[in-house]
């Protein structure tokens, strides 16, 4: 981890990017509190990745652990901002969970054989943003925010497997079983009404890339933008949702 001021983890963008703009498309109406919630989603990701490089090497990383504590700060402030606009019983077990994530993912970032733990963690906890902020707009608690959330924490976990694969090419045949696993519970959703064919589709489209025949290792900058172009599915799925009615 480098001691820069933000966070140089471009996936994790991606990814919390994403969960934001689909918290807002599967919601009701955004106002304040979606933006307040959006904005301490942000700074909390800042302030764990920052405390985590701070806190692992005091003495070298002065200025991450000075920023993570401002991002802590600015995180609390604006949930609170929050949680004053949507009202405390909505985002209860964001403020209960929040700090727990922020614990286990020290525990697992400080042990160098759980690191494939945590980046998996990471991955579905910052999938978490998206019912958060969807619950902000005034969207019902119902199955189809629980689906939308599970097929999405499912594709973005599935985008770790997927890109180990490519760096270590022994790792595939995990990437490809879980992918059929995963298939197996998205048949399960969209058989039981709580997702579309759109997004059914796009979550699939991920699982099946190592089951691909022409499947090669491709080099880290090509990963990154076709893993971008799967995530980027999700959203397209929900506007096309839309537009079909």
């Amino acid at each position: 981890m480098k001691d820069s001021l933000v966070p140089t983890a471009h996936g994790a963008w991606l990814i919390l990017a994403t969960a934001i703009v689909l918290g807002v498309l599967s919601g009701e109406e955004a106002g304040a509190g979606t933006l307040a919630l959006s904005l301490s989603a942000v700074f909390g990701f800042c302030a764990v990745d920052r405390l985590l490089c701070g806190l692992k090497d005091p003495h070298r990383h002065p200025v991450a652990l000075r920023m993570g504590v401002l991002y802590a700060v600015c995180g609390f402030a604006a949930g609170l901002i929050a949680v004053a606009d949507v009202g405390v019983m909505r985002l209860l077990w964001i403020g209960g969970s929040a700090p727990l994530l922020g614990l286990l993912a020290w525990y697992l970032a400080s042990r160098p054989r759980y690191r494939r733990a945590f980046e998996i963690f990471g991955m579905v906890s910052l999938s978490l943003v998206l019912p958060a902020v969807s619950l902000t707009t005034g969207c019902p608690i119902a199955w189809p925010l629980f689906a939308l959330s599970a097929v999405f924490a499912l594709h973005v976990m599935h985008a770790s497997f997927r890109t180990r694969a490519h760096l270590q090419p022994r790792q595939r045949k995990l990437a490809r079983w879980s992918g059929v696993a995963g298939g197996l519970l998205v048949l399960a959703l969209f058989g039981s009404g709580g997702i579309s064919v759109p997004l059914a589709l796009a979550v699939v489209i991920g699982l099946a890339e190592p089951w691909a025949p022409d499947w090669k290792p491709l080099p880290a900058k090509r990963i990154g933008w076709r893993e971008t172009a799967l995530i980027a599915l999700f959203p397209l799925a929900l506007l096309l949702e839309e537009l079909l009615g």
